[in-house]
């Protein structure tokens, strides 16, 4: 049954992102005729909805997104986080420069918007002041504060320097929390760990059986009443670690 999945599956997904990969450069010549580009905003989110179906995903939201320039800070499990958070609220992604590199990928993750950061402790003031600037242009910023991706049993230590961007622009900061869920427990497949790759990685989650995807949007934390990034990170770890201990719990009892 999986290989059934997968040859079907599969096909799709060229298909589905040659079409979004035509539209984006549709988008790129309207880009030189108007001499202004064309708003990707409604496409983006589109584009990531019927992704998130394609790969089997049912998502439930629970909580409001805030709809203001904000700080979206989330638990980190998978690539595939990029495509379920983008089909519940218009964000703007950071992603590490070797994503930029991913054959077309890469560049439908430019074209959509996605910010391209180095990820080495040294550009730590570059990429906060990189994400300052979104916040004052009226965006909604997402990062993993995590600073890796995780199984999804339990949260890592947030990093704490680029919250710093949330305090400087008066924005608040909203914690959401991820967990996926197969056949009644955690799943173990679309976790994206360790020293996988992408191109191993998508044929096992095409494989599979639908899945759920529970997200928590939790109440906003008003950055500029925190006094430092510090206390704002264990601020927002709590939120993040009681929700997915909610989600855990739900998934024991069959809820």
């Amino acid at each position: 049954m999986g290989i059934a999945r997968v040859s079907v599956r599969l096909p799709l997904f060229c298909l589905f992102l040659a079409v979004s990969s035509a539209t984006l450069l549709l988008f790129c010549v309207v880009d030189r005729v108007r001499r202004r580009p064309v708003n990707r905003a409604p496409f983006t989110r589109g584009f990531l909805t019927v992704l998130c179906r394609l790969l089997g995903f049912r998502i439930h939201i629970h909580g409001h997104p805030l709809e203001q320039p904000a700080l979206l800070v989330s638990n980190h499990v998978s690539w595939t986080d990029i495509a379920v958070l983008g089909s519940c609220s218009p964000v703007c992604f950071l992603a590490k420069r070797e994503v930029r590199r991913w054959p077309l990928i890469g560049w439908v993750a430019q074209q959509i918007g996605t910010v391209f950061i180095e990820r080495s402790a040294g550009r730590t003031a570059e990429v906060r002041a990189q994400i300052g600037s979104l916040l004052r242009q009226k965006q909604q910023v997402i990062i993993f504060p995590e600073g890796t991706t995780t199984d999804g049993t339990a949260v890592r230590p947030f990093h704490r320097p680029l919250l710093a961007a949330a305090i400087e622009a008066c924005v608040p900061v909203q914690a959401i929390t991820l967990a996926y869920r197969r056949n009644g427990a955690i799943d173990r497949i679309v976790p994206f760990v360790g020293e996988d790759a992408f191109q191993r990685h998508l044929p096992r989650v095409l494989s599979q059986r639908a899945l759920e995807v529970h997200v928590i949007f939790h109440p906003p934390v008003f950055a500029e009443a925190e006094d430092n990034p510090g206390r704002l990170a264990k601020t927002l770890h709590l939120q993040v670690s009681e929700g997915l201990g909610q989600l855990h719990k739900m998934i024991r009892t069959g809820s």
